[in-house]
């Protein structure tokens, strides 16, 4: 009895939960306005299969008895999270056929469930009556893919339609008191192509390479299947043309255009000199200078001279020389001899000559050198054994005595033999020799054999006497 009346209490709980849970529930496209900032919730629907076709990826077309597959996700929870929710995918029941769901669960784990029905496939994630009931509900905070669904194309489609797969959310709800939120829907288009399609042909224009972008030949595809008709085939950058360098005409610079494009290469003459012209007392000089890149030319001036510019002097007479400017003006200075050099010696009986040189213009001048006042005697020669003679070039002769240096031994005197000696006269070399006699008191021939037979006799006779006596002893 207690039970009986407990289960309608219960059932009216669960009830009041119910309806309590509705209160933050919002379509799609609900905003409710208020102070606080609002949360976004933002689904996403991606086809897996078919790739996208079209220049521009943007068309998803498949034959008919083909599948297709949708992957759903959330792509942005706020921080405070999501309790449960629920959202379908709706579809078109007459052209798809829901295949299966694949639960990837890294987001919401076990507890997303798939409800499919025509036209739409419900996704529910979380229990909004556990979650009440819960003092410690599951929070979901984690965004990211939730199911991949599998889809047919009926086998029995012609023609061509478009079929509008989109995402939105039925409930929504959030762990705060805060009910008010945002939510971004998703959607795709699928083109689906029977057999009897007819291409519609799209031609998107050829764009010609430039100088420094890329082309691309025409393209031409179908507006409804994407497939690709005439393929755009990519045509490299020309790169610039540029013509031959110009002269900028302002002295300093030359450029080069490119035929193509209005794109200009501007760089500094490179000058070299070619040639020049000094610049002299009268007239300025020139240098000139080509560029060596473009042919452009320039010339330099040189400024007068402003001092005189004089030649070479020159020897006006015995006095003065001279030197002239190219203007005509004449400097005049004398000579400036230097030391002078003997060119031809005096002598006793003739004079001499000493030439001067111009140090500036290189004049020469003479003057003689008087005759030497003293007999200028040459050599003496030897005239025999006591005097010697000395001639000048005049024919004057004077006679003089040797005089002898010193006796020198040539060989010197033995008791036998004599020797000899020399001496020189210092002044003309002449020789006298003398005998050196043999040295007096010396013992003759005879004598000494004697002196050296009585010395023989005596030392044999010593010798003998000494054998003797030792003969004696040994008796």
């Amino acid at each position: 009895m207690k039970r009986k009346k407990l289960l309608p209490i219960i059932l009216l709980l669960q009830v009041a939960i119910c309806i309590g849970a509705l209160f933050p529930v919002f379509s799609a496209n609900a905003t409710v306005e208020d102070e606080a900032e609002p949360t976004d919730f933002v689904f996403g629907i991606t086809l897996v299969d078919p790739e996208p076709a079209g220049p521009d990826g943007d068309i998803y077309a498949v034959d008919p008895g083909k599948e297709i597959k949708l992957a759903v996700s959330i792509d942005k929870i706020p921080e405070s999270g999501m309790l449960s929710a629920s959202f379908p995918v709706t579809y078109d029941s007459d052209v798809l056929t829901f295949v299966s769901s694949d639960i990837k669960g890294n987001v919401f784990g076990d507890v997303i469930m798939v409800n499919a029905g025509k036209n739409k496939v419900t996704l529910t994630a979380g229990d909004a009556l556990g979650a009440l009931q819960n003092p410690n509900p599951t929070v979901y905070t984690e965004a990211g893919l939730i199911v991949t669904l599998t889809f047919k194309v009926a086998n029995d489609f012609d023609g061509s339609t478009e079929v509008n797969l989109q995402v939105r959310t039925n409930t929504i709800m959030v762990p705060s008191n805060d009910f008010k939120h945002t939510v971004t829907p998703a959607s795709a288009i699928l083109n689906v192509i029977g057999a009897n399609h007819k291409h519609t042909e799209k031609t998107v224009p050829a764009v010609p390479a430039t100088c420094s972008d890329a082309g691309k030949s025409e393209l031409v595809y179908c507006t409804v299947c994407g497939k690709i008709i005439k393929e755009s085939k990519t045509e490299p950058a020309l790169g610039h043309d540029y013509g031959a360098w110009t002269d900028d005409g302002d002295g300093e610079h030359h450029s080069q255009k490119c035929v193509r494009e209005d794109d200009t290469i501007t760089k500094p003459h490179d000058w070299k000199q070619t040639d020049s012209t000094p610049a002299t007392h009268t007239e300025n000089g020139v240098i000139n200078y080509e560029c060596t890149t473009c042919g452009a030319k320039k010339s330099e001036t040189i400024d007068k001279i402003t001092d005189h510019s004089y030649g070479q002097w020159k020897s006006d007479d015995e006095n003065t020389h001279s030197r002239t400017c190219e203007c005509g003006d004449k400097e005049t200075k004398p000579h400036a001899w230097n030391n002078g050099e003997v060119t031809t010696p005096a002598t006793h009986t003739t004079a001499g000559v000493k030439t001067y040189t111009c140090n500036d213009c290189g004049a020469k001048k003479t003057e003689a050198i008087e005759k030497t006042s003293e007999h200028k005697f040459g050599d003496w020669k030897s005239d025999g054994e006591t005097t010697h003679s000395a001639s000048c070039e005049c024919g004057e002769k004077k006679t003089e005595e040797h005089t002898f240096g010193d006796w020198e031994i040539v060989k010197n005197a033995t008791q036998t033999e004599t020797g000899s000696k020399k001496r020189s006269c210092t002044a003309c070399g002449y020789e006298e020799t003398e005998v050196i006699p043999v040295a007096e008191g010396s013992p003759k021939t005879g004598d000494t054999m004697a002196i050296i037979f009585l010395i023989t006799a005596l030392a044999a006779a010593a010798i003998t006497l000494v054998m003797v006596k030792g003969a004696k002893r040994r008796k």
